[in-house]
C-alpha cells in the first residue's frame, strides 16, 4: 500500500535531524509585543488614567487670557462740536468723523473653594483607575496562562501524533505480513481484510492527529503573529508533584484574597460608592473664587478717557435648589448601581470559592492520573509483548495483536494527555489565586529539551483531497 503524500511528508518531518527551536521564553516575549488582547488592555488602562486627569482639573486653579483689537470708523451726523478759540469765544461746528483702534486685554483666574460633587467625582475616577490597573494585571496573568496552554497544546498534539504514527507503522507492517502469508496460503482472506480495516482506521486517526497538530500551531500565530519553525519539547524526566501547599482551605483563602476578578469587582464597588456620594452632595453649595484684571485702550473720544483699567476679586456661591427632579433621580440611580456592584462582588466570591475547590481537586486528580497512566502503559506494553509471543507460537491470532496494540495506543494517548493536563490544571489554579506570573513560565522553561524540535507539519490538504477523490473514482 503506497503512503499518501501528506503521510510521507509527516514521516520525513518526524525523522528529520533535530534543530534548535524557540522555547517558552521566546514565545512569551513575542506575545507581549504582538498579542492584541494585551495591547487593548494597555490602551484601556491609559484611557482610564486620562479620566483621572480630567476629574482633577475642576479642582485646580484655572487661568485665562483674552486680547481683542477692533478697527472702527465713526461718524456723527447732525452733531455739533463746541470749542473755544484763542480769544475765548465759543465756536461751534459739525463733528468730525473718526477712524481709530480699540484694544482690550483681560486676564482672569478662578479656583474652587468648595465643591463636594467634584471631590467625589475625583474619588470615583481614582477608583476606576485602580480597577483598570487590576484588570491590566489580570490581562498580564492571562497572557501567561494562554501562552502556556497554547505551547502545551502543541507538545500534547506532538506526543499524540507520534503515538498514532507508531501505531500506523506497526499496523501497516502487520498488514504486509498478513498479505504475504495469504499469498502462500497460510491465512484466510478474512485475516487480510481485518488488518486492512484496522489500517484504514489507524490512517484516519493519523489524519486527525495531523490536522490537530496544524491547528494548535495556528493558536500560537494568533498570540504572537509569527510562524515558528519548531518548539522545544518537555524533557522526558519531567517531575509531577502535588500543589504546594497541599491544603485546600489555604488555596481557597488565597483565591478570595488575591483573585483578580474579585479585586476588580471590589474596585467597582468603590467606584459606585463614590458616585453615590457625588450625587448625594449635589445639593450642597458650590463656592468658587474669581479674579479678573482688564485694560481697555481706545483711540476715539470717550467720556472716561482713552484708557480704562479694571480689577475684580470676588467669591461666587451657587446653591442648586430644584432641577426638575434630576438630582433625586440621579441619586436613586447611583444607589441601585451600588447595590448591583455589591451583588456582583458577592457572586464572584461565591464562584471563586467553588472554582478554587474544583480546580485544586482537579490538580490532585491530574497527579493521580499521571501515575495511573504510567502504570497502565507499562501493563499494556507487557500485555502486547505477551500477545505477540503468543501469536508467534500460534496461541493468539493477528486480530488479538491488533486489538492489544490499539489498547496500547489508547493508554499512550491518555498518558500524554494526563501529563499536560496536570500542568494546565496547576497553571489554572495559580491563575485563580492571582499568583500566576512570568516566573512560573521561566521555571517550566527550564524543563524543556532544547536539543529536540517539534516542527509544524503543514500538510498539503488540497493534494490530500485530490488523492482521495482519485482513489474513490478508481474503485
Amino acid at each position: 500500500m503506497r503512503l499518501p503524500v501528506c503521510v510521507t511528508s509527516l514521516l520525513v518531518c518526524l525523522l528529520a535531524p533535530a534543530a534548535w527551536g524557540i522555547d517558552l521564553n521566546g514565545v512569551y516575549g513575542d506575545a507581549l509585543t504582538e498579542d492584541p488582547a494585551m495591547a487593548r488592555a494597555k490602551a484601556n488602562l491609559e484611557a482610564v488614567r486620562a479620566r483621572v486627569v480630567q476629574a482633577r482639573a475642576p479642582m485646580l486653579p484655572s487661568l485665562g487670557f483674552n486680547y481683542s483689537k477692533q478697527w472702527l470708523d465713526r461718524s456723527f451726523p447732525g452733531s455739533q462740536t463746541f470749542e473755544f478759540d484763542e480769544m475765548g469765544n465759543l465756536v461751534t461746528g459739525p463733528a468730525d468723523d473718526e477712524s481709530f483702534d480699540d484694544k482690550y486685554w483681560e486676564t482672569r483666574a478662578g479656583w474652587s473653594l468648595f465643591n463636594a460633587p467634584n471631590w467625589f467625582a475625583l474619588k470615583t475616577a481614582k477608583a476606576g483607575e485602580n480597577r483598570a490597573e487590576v484588570e491590566y494585571a489580570e490581562a498580564e496573568q492571562d497572557l501567561v496562562r494562554r501562552v502556556l496552554h497554547a505551547y502545551l497544546d502543541v507538545l500534547e498534539a506532538q506526543d499524540s501524533l507520534e503515538a498514532v504514527e507508531s501505531e500506523y507503522a506497526s499496523v501497516s507492517r502487520q498488514r504486509e505480513q498478513m498479505q504475504q502469508r495469504f499469498d502462500v496460503g497460510l491465512v484466510p482472506i478474512t485475516d487480510v481484510l481485518e488488518t486492512i480495516a484496522v489500517e484504514d482506521s489507524s490512517y484516519v486517526r493519523l489524519l486527525e492527529a495531523s490536522a490537530l497538530h496544524d491547528a494548535v500551531f495556528e493558536m500560537l500565530v494568533t498570540l504572537t503573529g509569527k510562524q515558528y519553525e519548531g518548539l522545544a519539547p518537555l524533557l522526558p524526566d519531567f517531575e509531577v508533584l502535588p500543589p504546594s501547599p497541599l491544603d485546600e482551605k489555604a488555596w481557597v483563602d488565597a483565591v478570595l484574597e488575591t483573585n483578580y476578578a474579585i479585586r476588580s469587582a471590589a474596585e467597582t464597588v468603590n467606584e459606585a460608592k463614590s458616585q453615590l456620594r457625588a450625587r448625594q452632595t449635589a445639593r450642597l453649595p458650590i463656592v468658587e473664587g474669581t479674579w479678573q484684571r482688564s485694560k481697555a485702550v481706545t483711540g476715539g473720544r470717550s467720556f472716561f478717557g482713552d484708557t480704562i483699567d479694571n480689577e475684580v476679586l470676588g467669591v461666587t456661591i451657587t446653591l442648586p435648589i430644584v432641577q426638575g427632579g434630576a438630582m433625586f433621580g440621579q441619586t436613586r440611580e447611583a444607589r441601585h448601581v451600588l447595590v448591583a456592584a455589591e451583588e456582583t462582588l458577592r457572586e464572584r466570591r461565591l464562584h471563586a470559592t467553588r472554582d478554587a475547590r474544583n480546580q485544586y481537586r482537579a490538580v490532585l486528580t491530574a497527579v493521580s492520573r499521571v501515575y495511573a497512566s504510567n502504570k497502565a502503559v507499562a501493563s499494556r506494553e507487557a500485555a502486547l509483548q505477551a500477545t505477540q509471543t503468543g501469536y508467534e507460537v500460534g496461541t493468539r491470532t493477528s486480530v488479538d495483536v491488533l486489538i492489544v496494540e490499539s489498547q496500547v495506543l489508547l493508554e499512550r494517548l491518555r498518558q500524554a494527555a494526563a501529563k499536560y493536563q496536570y500542568i494546565k490544571s496547576l497553571v489554572d489554579l495559580k491563575y485563580l489565586a492571582g499568583s500566576l506570573s512570568a516566573s512560573d513560565l521561566v521555571r517550566l522553561n527550564d524543563h524543556l529539551d532544547r536539543t529536540r524540535l517539534v516542527e509544524p507539519i503543514q500538510m498539503d490538504y488540497e493534494q490530500l483531497v485530490a488523492e482521495h477523490m482519485s482513489e474513490a473514482a478508481s474503485q
